[in-house]
């Protein structure tokens, strides 16, 4: 059965609302690492460490990995998902977690609208991308969480 057609247990699906609203509470800081990273090392995805707070209240240890680090960690999904986001619309958060497993999502933006216009989401890419135009604002995550 594919990923989007499994069914979710109650648990996993209360966990997945919480990443994504720390996502959201985050994603400035994610999506300037993400933009940096990718003019430094192109495609790749962000982790962060859910199961570390160093100090309290100051926040969780991140980095962006390549594509290719990701690839040697051997998780098909991860790396599919990586290879599929368009680097100048979306990125790549991997959150580990305890007890060994790891949420991974893919979290998109939409480009700015002129008033009145409906704003859009854009497909998937396969292609490697630039780094994004300044008129692309940062991602509304409950929108456009995939």
């Amino acid at each position: 059965m594919s990923p989007e057609h499994r069914s979710i247990p109650g648990w996993a699906q209360r966990e997945r609302q919480a990443d994504f609203a720390w996502i959201q509470q985050n994603l400035d800081v994610f999506w300037t690492v993400v933009t940096t990273a990718l003019e430094d090392a192109g495609r790749g995805a962000i982790v962060v460490d859910t199961t570390l707070e160093p100090i309290p209240g100051a926040g969780n240890p991140f980095d962006c990995f390549s594509q290719e680090q990701i690839e040697e960690q051997g998780d098909e999904d991860t790396s599919r998902l990586v290879f599929e986001c368009n680097p100048t619309q979306e990125f790549a958060a991997v959150l580990p977690k305890p007890d060994d497993h790891a949420s991974t999502y893919r979290v998109g933006t939409v480009p700015r609208s002129p008033p009145g216009a409906r704003a859009y989401e854009s497909p998937p890419c396969r292609t490697a991308g630039h780094t994004p135009e300044p008129e692309v604002e940062p991602p509304d995550v409950e929108k456009l969480m995939t």
